[in-house]
């Protein structure tokens, strides 16, 4: 049944039957009828020279769902889609296949129910003996079901190309001995690898985790053997340049036999988790300690009271003051908290400006900074003796003692501390104050200076090692801008630090 000519498989009258045919007619066309009705998985039908159905077979009953007695007589464009037939598809396919002998008929086609069926076949032409036009034979095989997985599978591997892409999400391959073979940019960039490293082996489940996770990671692979799937863990593994990373791992067992992995980097988030307990721990520790200094002044008391002792005025005066100090140190830290509270949820502060002498803060803040100094020399520089503007001073105040207390805590004993105030002439051509802490402490990291004044964010060379909330740069740097100044940094690591605020004399419009 090859060329351009298919012989019909309807009874053959004498006239339309081809020379060669020499063998009994009769049995020709009983083996062509039984070869039809046995292709049930194909639908086979004929038509008349108009495109009127002339035969149909069982499998063409079994796909499209209409009997022969529904099917014959009917025009071939019923089994066409509307939108096709408004195309005019059918006369298109008949013409073809009656004028070139053949014509393609992959598309979709409608049932009898109205569903659709994808029909992969073809529509040939059928000739008499003396070549005269006859109809044509389509045999088309329903590929609904292919089609419908090929479809799933092309979207499954778009979606899965789609996440592989995904710039802050890494994805690995690995064989059973933890060797990655294949990895996304993502994850080569997190670590700073390049392909060269994963096409030449370097890069290994063992090469990558740090000795103290690797018997976790092996914990992992060997869930990932035994069900196909780790539960979804956390870890650090190595950058390339020896740097660590903290890592959300999930992986699961394919059907060959490697394992895939997706790997979010969360080294930030750890970061801020540890920095949040820095906070928590600075907090409670700078709230303990007025407190004790307010619960030993009142047990001083009570005892005093218990005694029948009378209390000498200068001497309850002092203690009154002492208590009044203390909770008032502690007053200003809850402030702070609740500052980074408002800062945290994304409001603003209700700044209350009112007029200030600068040089007199920052006098009586760096006062309090000598009084908690180890061997420190905190100086102050003014170029005038009284600088006025109008700010919330509890807040700026804040900022001042913020900037002092890291100058000295950052700084070895014995060393100075410099605040320079001042005045100069501001961008819009009005005047702003200027207030420069100098130290010459620990200095700061370079790559850490971007981040200096974000939330929980402290520098590399003193996180862990020196107590801090990680918040009070953050805040300062709000309020500031909230006044409508700047805040800015100079540093080199070993070298000191200093910080520079600007602030307008007049207090920003209010909205």
């Amino acid at each position: 049944m090859t060329g351009d000519t298919i012989r019909t498989t309807e009874p053959i009258p004498a006239d339309c039957r081809p020379a060669q045919v020499t063998a009994d007619p009769c049995e020709h066309e009983e083996q062509y009828r039984l070869i039809v009705e046995a292709a049930t998985d194909y639908a086979i039908l004929t038509t008349d020279a108009e495109g009127r159905i002339a035969s149909w077979s069982p499998g063409a009953e079994a796909v499209f769902g209409w009997t022969p007695g529904e099917a014959i007589s009917q025009p071939v464009a019923l089994l066409f889609t509307p939108e096709d037939r408004s195309a005019g598809q059918p006369e298109q396919e008949f013409t073809t296949a009656r004028d070139t002998g053949f014509a393609p008929d992959v598309r979709w086609h409608v049932r009898k129910d109205g569903s659709r069926v994808f029909i992969d076949g073809s529509a040939r032409a059928l000739r008499r003996a003396d070549g005269a036009f006859r109809g044509v034979l389509k045999v088309g095989q329903d590929t609904t079901g292919r089609r419908l997985t090929e479809s799933r599978l092309r979207a499954s591997e778009e979606r899965f190309r789609t996440a592989l892409g995904i710039e802050t999400v890494g994805a690995i391959f690995f064989d059973a001995e933890g060797r990655l073979f294949d990895a996304n940019d993502a994850f080569l960039r997190m670590g700073g690898y390049d392909r060269e490293d994963l096409l030449e082996g370097r890069l290994t489940w063992q090469a990558l985790t740090p000795p103290e996770w690797m018997e976790s990671s092996e914990g992992a692979l060997a869930e990932l053997r035994a069900t196909g799937r780790t539960t979804p863990y956390e870890k650090e593994y190595l950058r390339k340049d020896g740097s660590r990373l903290w890592g959300l791992f999930a992986a699961t067992l394919l059907p060959d036999g490697t394992g895939f992995e997706f790997v979010l980097d969360v080294t930030e988030r750890k970061r801020a988790e540890a920095e949040r307990e820095a906070f928590v721990d600075a907090a409670a520790h700078d709230l303990k300690s007025p407190l004790t200094v307010i619960w030993g002044q009142a047990q001083l008391l009570r005892r005093q009271a218990r005694r029948g002792q009378g209390v000498e005025p200068t001497g309850l005066e002092a203690a009154l003051a002492t208590i009044e100090a203390a909770a008032g140190r502690m007053v200003a830290l809850v402030d702070e908290m609740m500052d980074a509270a408002h800062l945290s949820a994304g409001r603003e502060l209700a700044l209350r400006p009112v007029p200030v002498d600068l040089v007199a803060l920052v006098e009586a803040t760096a006062e309090e900074a000598r009084q908690g100094a180890s061997g420190h020399t905190v100086r102050v520089e003014a170029e005038t003796p009284v600088l006025v503007g109008e700010w919330d001073a509890a807040r700026l105040g804040r900022v001042l003692a913020n900037l002092l207390s890291n100058a000295v805590k950052y700084s070895r004993p014995g060393t100075k501390v410099l605040v320079r105030v001042g005045q100069e002439e501001a961008p819009d051509g009005g005047a702003q104050a200027v207030v420069a802490v100098r130290d010459e402490g620990a200095g700061i990291p370079a790559a850490d200076l971007p981040h200096l004044f974000e939330r929980f964010h402290r520098g590399t060379n003193v996180a862990g090692r020196t107590r801090g909330s990680g918040i009070g740069l953050a805040g300062a740097s709000h309020i500031v801008t909230q006044h409508g100044g700047t805040i800015g940094v100079e540093s080199a690591e070993g070298r000191g630090s200093t910080f520079t605020v600007r602030l307008p004399l007049a207090a920003p419009d209010a909205g």
